[in-house]
């Protein structure tokens, strides 16, 4: 059995920066919405956004067309 098979109930959510390096993941069942899932997955690390320094005027998350 392939890895792909034994986890095809399994979505990834990834967050990555300009580079394409990652700065989160988040799994969800395979029939949670992907608008779900970026919730939870900017919720979960909303530390994150919270600690960014005052001078930094604003941060642009874009999406695939997955996400509504």
């Amino acid at each position: 059995m392939c890895a792909f098979q034994a986890c095809h109930s399994i979505k990834r959510h990834l967050a990555v920066d300009t580079l394409g390096f990652p700065f989160f993941t988040h799994c969800t069942k395979a029939n949670v919405s992907d608008d779900k899932g970026l919730i939870e997955m900017l919720t979960k690390n909303i530390g994150y956004f919270q600690s960014k320094p005052v001078n930094i005027p604003k941060i642009t998350i874009l999406l695939d067309h997955g996400y509504h």
